[in-house]
């Protein structure tokens, strides 16, 4: 039966790579989709007081959490790739660790 076989390296790598592959875009999305709709209704209605109470603490919260996430995210895609030598692990993970520069030049972190 299936229960009976162990799971391979390769099997658990992979797993392991969507998952936190999937922790990283439900953040992003969260981000983008929630925070970003509630500051510019924030300043929409004159609150920009808010937000600069709120901001400075969160962040870098949110940025040193996501550090952590696309590192490991990074780091459980080159796993997945090197037990499977399946090239497709190789461009996810390259994809998220562009996020690395664009943060650094583009957003200035």
């Amino acid at each position: 039966t299936m229960a009976s076989q162990p799971i391979s390296g390769a099997v658990l790598s992979q797993m392991l790579a969507t998952g936190v592959a999937g922790i990283a875009t439900g953040a992003l999305a969260f981000v983008s989709f929630v925070d970003t709709r509630t500051y510019l209704q924030l300043v929409g209605n004159g609150k920009e007081e808010i937000i600069k109470g709120l901001f400075p603490r969160w962040w870098p919260n949110g940025r040193d959490m996501m550090v952590s996430v696309i590192g490991l995210s990074v780091l459980t895609h080159g796993t997945a790739f090197h037990l499977s030598r399946n090239s497709s692990w190789l461009w996810s993970g390259s994809f998220l660790f562009c996020l690395a520069p664009y943060t650094m030049f583009v957003l200035g972190e």
